[in-house]
């Protein structure tokens, strides 16, 4: 058994300051490599948030396209819409429920976003390293939606905080 099988040949590691774009997928997490991605290979960084949901998904495929100069490929359409198709079959499940986050800033900020598309309402977005960005960051996604008007992000607190506000 190989948890991973295949992953990237060490040459193709060794070339990627040659790449023509770098898409790291947490914008929190990788703060410095994407510093030394700008700054030291001279290379486009794609701000893209992590694809969770359809906004962030189709966010990240764009970035690519228009990137690579390339189309995106119908059988990906086709999926999108089956997507949308289920989150639709979710509506009666999880539209309208009171939910609370807790995570790594750009999970939390993923999933945020992914349940004010399914209509979810949340209540507390917790994260340990959030910080000042975070914050603004999570304000920014709940404002932009009508199902973000009553929750209340908290940094630096952990699960035992949120624990008492649930």
């Amino acid at each position: 058994y190989r948890l991973y099988p295949g992953g990237t040949p060490l040459a193709e590691v060794a070339a990627a300051p040659g790449a023509l774009a770098s898409l790291p997928l947490q914008a929190f997490s990788t703060r410095r490599s994407r510093e030394l991605i700008r700054d030291t290979w001279g290379q486009q960084v794609l701000d893209v948030a992590p694809p969770i949901g359809i906004r962030n998904t189709d966010a990240m495929l764009m970035a690519v396209a228009q990137t690579t100069g390339t189309l995106i490929p119908a059988d990906v359409t086709a999926e999108r819409g089956r997507v949308i198709d289920a989150i639709a079959d979710s509506h009666p499940y999880v539209h309208g429920k009171r939910v609370a986050l807790a995570g790594d800033p750009d999970l939390v900020l993923g999933l945020l976003s992914f349940l004010l598309e399914l209509g979810a309402e949340p209540t507390h977005i917790l994260c340990t390293s959030g910080d000042a960005d975070f914050e603004k960051a999570a304000y920014d996604l709940l404002g932009a939606s009508e199902y973000g008007a009553h929750a209340t992000v908290w940094t630096g607190r952990d699960a035992w905080h949120l624990r008492s506000l649930v």
